[in-house]
């Protein structure tokens, strides 16, 4: 839940999308809920928080990134993982991230990497 927006972040991770709420808005906007790492894609959405500029940050759980959606975006931008779908353990690799956290004030987002 935002409560600077009053949305509400659902991840559906078997559907491979997010819902924002009450707007029944999805990402991906076309509801394209297709397996597979790809950047038009929320493939195994897993933690989702978004920032005060409308952006939506996205784990995905077996694509090993966290993704950040602008508005109205068809495609996410990879911010934090390698971006190729490949889990790793270097510095800016991840292996099943699972949460998020975000401190807007100094520009960090913090990942929760599971498998690191």
């Amino acid at each position: 839940y935002d409560t600077r927006t009053d949305e509400i972040y659902v991840s559906v991770y078997d559907h491979n999308l997010v819902h924002v709420l009450p707007s029944n808005r999805t990402i991906p906007p076309n509801g394209n809920a297709a397996a597979g790492c790809s950047v038009n894609r929320a493939y195994r959405p897993v933690a989702v928080i978004g920032d005060s500029a409308g952006n939506i940050y996205i784990t995905s759980n077996l694509c090993h990134w966290v993704t950040k959606w602008t508005p109205n975006a068809t495609s996410g931008i990879v911010v934090a993982g390698i971006g190729n779908g490949n889990s790793g353990s270097a510095v800016n690799a991840l292996s099943r991230p699972y949460g998020l956290a975000l401190d807007e004030a100094n520009s960090y987002l913090y990942v929760s990497d599971r498998n690191n």
